[in-house]
């Protein structure tokens, strides 16, 4: 049986373009090679609690808004009233500084519930039978109108179109493509964003830097925490910080160490104590994102190189194969309302082919 659309990848665009598809009259097959969809939006729940270990935050993004609320989902804003706190050099105390300083006075949102809403919400928009997890394709072949993907389990799926929505260093390492696209280089040198990121998020019992008039936000240039922000709901009712830290050595391959670290580090900044955690939680999307050799993606890339770039905004394979996904959009690249765009991009390609 042949698919009229597969998308490769269920992650923000993957499922926005399914979605989009969906209210055009297609229900095109999604596979994810993971046991989760969302890709690098990961929130995970404690009850009525989130950790947020991927994409978090909603700028300046119209796309994403209007995807949000129509949707049913709403925003509040990011905590920021209040000092931040900044450590420029171990042999330097800590030193606090206006938030709005370091913020330049932006302002931004958080998915009431956990970014995992927006994943949820358009999942449900769906046919479940319609999404497969654990389906890693390693072979994609282009011939007689028709793609041919082989997932790693040795299955075969055909589909007249198919819509690629993972990162392009990881079709780059993970996937052979017969022929091969006149793209293959340009994928391998693609920078993949979070490619090299470290999320911590740690719930506790109450706000404890807010009574201190700080907003939780940390800068530092040494130590495992590199940055800091408020975690807390808008309810009142829970309360946490989240962040990203940079683990080396025996710390990445360490979780209670890493935890261990980022306690003693927090009780630096924040007289936060181990009486006081209700949970800890990280990741390593550096340790993720490797190839067989177990070297990062982005090594030697600089952040953002190639994305948006224009081979990725068109269609390929006689108009049968088309590229989403953050990396491929040419406005706001690797974050989450360029996933968006690429997907109604992606899908406005296919539909006048």
């Amino acid at each position: 049986m042949k698919e009229e659309v597969i998308i490769i990848g269920g992650g923000l665009a993957g499922l926005t373009a399914a979605y989009t598809l969906k209210k055009h009259g297609v229900k095109p097959l999604i596979l994810e090679s993971n046991d989760r969809l969302g890709g690098r939006i990961y929130t995970k729940s404690t009850g009525h609690q989130v950790f947020e270990l991927g994409a978090t935050w909603v700028f300046q993004d119209e796309l994403l808004k209007q995807l949000i609320s129509g949707l049913g989902l709403d925003l509040y804003p990011q905590y920021l009233k209040g000092d931040a706190l900044i450590k420029y050099d171990p042999s330097i105390a800590i030193q606090r500084s206006s938030t709005d300083s370091l913020t330049n006075g932006a302002i931004y949102h958080k998915v009431r519930g956990g970014t995992g809403a927006i994943v949820q919400a358009l999942s449900d928009q769906l046919d479940a039978d319609r999404i497969l997890l654990n389906k890693k394709v390693v072979k994609m072949a282009y011939g007689t109108g028709n793609i041919s993907l082989t997932i790693d389990d040795g299955s075969i799926i055909i589909g007249a179109k198919v819509i690629i929505t993972v990162p392009p260093k990881v079709i780059a390492n993970q996937i052979s493509i017969t022929p091969p696209l006149n793209n293959q280089h340009l994928m391998k040198s693609t920078h993949t964003w979070m490619g090299d990121s470290s999320k911590f998020t740690i719930l506790l019992e109450r706000d404890y830097w807010r009574i201190k008039n700080l907003s939780g936000f940390v800068y530092s240039n040494y130590g495992l925490i590199r940055e800091v922000q408020d975690h807390s709901a808008d309810d009142g009712e829970s309360f946490g910080l989240l962040g990203f830290t940079q683990p080396v050595g025996e710390l990445t391959g360490n979780f209670q160490k890493r935890k261990q670290v980022v306690v003693q580090e927090l009780t630096e900044l924040f007289g936060i104590a181990e009486a006081h955690i209700l949970a800890y939680d990280d990741y390593l999307w550096g340790e993720y994102f490797v190839d067989e050799q177990h070297q990062n993606y982005n090594t030697d890339l600089i952040p953002h190189q190639n994305n948006g770039h224009s081979i990725y905004l068109n269609s390929h394979f006689d108009d049968h194969l088309f590229f989403a996904g953050a990396e491929t959009s040419p406005s706001n690249p690797g974050y989450m309302e360029g996933a968006v765009g690429s997907a109604y991009r992606a899908v406005q390609l296919l539909l006048n082919r």
